[in-house]
């Protein structure tokens, strides 16, 4: 049922929220790793290269990781219905198919085209971050909704139950007073 389901889609995303908190230090590490080749070796020597492709590619699998986050947070909201689901997570099948085609060019590229690539990512990421706000505030407007909706049906209940006091003779003049 949909509490089996909702059960399902909170541990999906907290596995992906856990493989990004990976994903997240494993390119942390490999900055790191690539700023101190660059130091050491300046930036034409191969060792700086190869620590520059594997910091582009975790950066990469980083920013993937990041996005099937926000997949498993949009498939388990209970606010959004299914076609508005369907809709952003299929916008998100999308960029991280564009960026899993990044990693072959990653690990195939020269320097100047991983130079090129990196400005690549960057610059899709830029735009990727805009949705994210975007998807983010539809969820925020589906929630709100769904609150005024159900003060509505309070405010509902409330009045007629007032009426109902008041049809029994009740002092209602301190209720309706609201």
């Amino acid at each position: 049922g949909i509490r089996d389901q909702n059960k399902a889609a909170r541990a999906k995303y907290a596995a992906a929220k856990a493989d990004f908190a990976k994903m997240k230090n494993e390119y942390n590490s490999a900055r790191q790793d690539y700023l101190n080749a660059k130091k050491k070796f300046g930036n034409k020597d191969k060792a700086t290269l190869e620590s520059a492709r594997t910091f582009i590619l975790k950066a990469d699998k980083a920013t993937i990781a990041h996005l099937e986050t926000i997949k498993s947070f949009v498939e388990a909201d209970w606010s959004l219905d299914q076609s508005q689901k369907d809709k952003i997570t299929s916008a998100l099948d999308r960029d991280i198919s564009w960026l899993e085609g990044k990693q072959s060019e990653i690990e195939t590229a020269d320097r100047a085209g991983l130079i090129a690539i990196g400005k690549d990512i960057k610059n899709y990421w830029n735009n990727v971050k805009v949705d994210l706000k975007k998807y983010i505030g539809e969820i925020l407007n589906a929630r709100s909704s769904w609150v005024l909706g159900e003060a509505d049906k309070a405010e509902n209940i409330i009045v007629k139950n007032i009426q109902k006091a008041s049809d029994a003779g009740k002092d209602t003049t301190s209720l309706n007073a609201f």
